[in-house]
């Protein structure tokens, strides 16, 4: 190049990285101990009629102690709404109910009718349950804000509902191998119509980055049911031609149990059963994981780190906690028993005090340990292990102006799909 020349103008090119990522955060603020003895002694002294008002409270506790880049979430849910769904679901689905138990109870039709009832019972069960959950999902997502902005869900219950009682027809007939397919479909339509502000949601997951992490509990269960039943082929044989015989039912009933002492192999069941939980515990964790990377709001996306042997440890201590408090309730039992032995030597102590005793006491510990040990800290592993990219994209959202729904989740309560 000539001395006399310029040299070239040279310009930096700023390494654009990926973008910047926030962390959630659960931060307890140690009041939920004396907010489930308020829930617990008011449900009981109402009967259960405040249970609407304690998840109510509930929900704000947990809504108010998550925060995304230092703004915590807010829930503005109320109990009478809860109340009143409820209402409108004992009277939209009380009627329907009560004709399929009465079928179920008279026995006055054919043997037809009535395996033709029963399986109606189980479709309209399967097209109840879907249909709660997601109005359940539904009411919530448009009471919980976040920095005043409201999410929010709109499609058809209904619709929801018979999706999905055709993915279980499609995954029954697979014998479940189609069940990750099943779970995707579900998710898909829940995240698609799902949005904050006038945002909206997308979900794009592939069933088969899910299919080989579901093959593993899935071998295990299969194989273990098939070598079960290939150790005690003569005794189900023997059962089944007296099946084909048309034995009475009392005769039935004498070789089923005869068949039940002749059972071999209990150890294959066992550990196909254990390993599977084990392994379909792995695969859950697997999948939120997966779903989380798969969903985006806009240009914001997602990122789980949650652990599983972080959960089985949670799991794991609360059945141990529950352990512990059957065993301090059996003490408690022995103790009541003989102090009223001693005050009241002529009677004793009637079974109806003792029975009352350890059902109110298991029923409070269960609901405390529940909340403070399990979903406490399950909530605390999820949402500090969740990871937001380019947080900042969400700035330009402004609030929907989507018709938010009235009521609560009256059918969700019925099948217990509303709580926290």
């Amino acid at each position: 190049m000539p001395m006399d020349m310029p040299a070239p103008e040279t310009r930096l090119v700023p390494d654009v990285g990926p973008p910047a990522e926030t962390t959630a955060s659960f931060t307890d603020k140690g009041r939920l101990f004396r907010l489930l003895l308020k829930n617990a002694a008011l449900t009981a002294v109402t009967l259960s009629f405040y249970r609407f008002w304690a998840r109510t409270a509930l929900r704000r506790y947990f809504w108010g102690n998550v925060a995304v880049a230092g703004e915590p979430l807010e829930y503005t849910g109320r109990g009478m709404e809860l109340f009143i769904g409820f209402l409108i679901n004992i009277a939209l689905f009380a009627l329907p109910a009560t004709i399929l138990s009465l079928l179920k109870f008279i026995d006055l039709v054919s043997p037809l009718v009535e395996g033709l009832g029963q399986l109606l019972s189980l479709v309209l069960f399967v097209l109840f349950v879907h249909f709660a959950r997601f109005r359940a999902w539904r009411y919530r997502m448009s009471r919980t804000l976040w920095r005043g902005i409201r999410f929010g869900q709109d499609g058809a219950g209904w619709r929801y509902a018979l999706l999905a009682l055709g993915c279980y027809i499609v995954a029954g007939l697979t014998l479940g191998l189609a069940t990750p397919w099943k779970r995707i479909v579900l998710q898909r339509y829940r995240i698609a119509h799902s949005r904050f502000g006038d945002r909206r949601f997308e979900f794009s997951a592939s069933s088969l980055r899910l299919f080989a992490a579901w093959l593993i509990p899935y071998c295990i269960t299969f194989f273990s049911l098939i070598a079960f039943s290939a150790a005690n082929a003569d005794v189900f044989t023997d059962f089944a031609k007296a099946v084909e015989a048309g034995a009475p039912e009392e005769v039935l009933r004498l070789h089923l149990d005869l068949a039940l002492t002749k059972l071999r192999f209990y150890w294959l069941l066992a550990l196909g059963l254990v390993g599977a939980a084990i392994t379909y515990g792995w695969y859950r964790v697997f999948e939120l994981r997966y779903f989380a990377r798969c969903t985006r709001l806009g240009d914001t996306a997602f990122r789980s780190t949650i652990n599983g042997g972080a959960i089985s440890a949670i799991i794991v201590g609360f059945v141990f906690i529950l352990v512990v408090l059957l065993v301090v309730a059996v003490l408690g039992s022995n103790v009541i028993s003989f102090l009223f032995a001693l005050l009241f030597p002529a009677g004793g102590v009637s079974d109806l005090v003792i029975a009352v005793y350890f059902v109110v006491f298991m029923w409070v510990a269960y609901y405390a340990t529940s909340y403070i040990w399990l979903k406490r800290e399950l909530a605390q592993h999820f949402w500090n292990n969740l990871h937001i990219a380019n947080l900042a994209a969400v700035e330009s959202v402004v609030q929907s102006a989507a018709q938010q729904p009235k009521f609560g989740e009256g059918l969700a309560d019925s099948y217990d799909v509303g709580a926290v």
